[in-house]
């Protein structure tokens, strides 16, 4: 009978998951935050047309559109 052996975590070979993609959890709040605009609680199709709309359009870098992608595309000045 071959001995038993025992689950230690992560050894050799096998590698975690990379990080999950994306703004972080705190980040990702504060851009809900900027873009619903009226306050609801929710971002209305109307927000995030107007957020894609001025993303794409803007040449302002501190635009709230900017923040639809978290701070991916925010610059130091903002």
């Amino acid at each position: 009978m071959r001995p038993r052996r025992r689950r230690q975590g992560h050894r050799g070979g096998v590698h975690p998951l990379p990080p999950r993609p994306g703004p972080s959890p705190g980040t990702a709040g504060l851009a809900f935050e900027r873009l619903d605009l009226d306050g609801d609680g929710t971002l209305s199709v109307a927000e995030l047309a107007a957020a894609l709309w001025e993303f794409w359009t803007s040449e302002d870098a501190g635009a709230l559109g900017n923040w639809l992608f978290g701070d991916a595309f925010l610059t130091a000045a903002d």
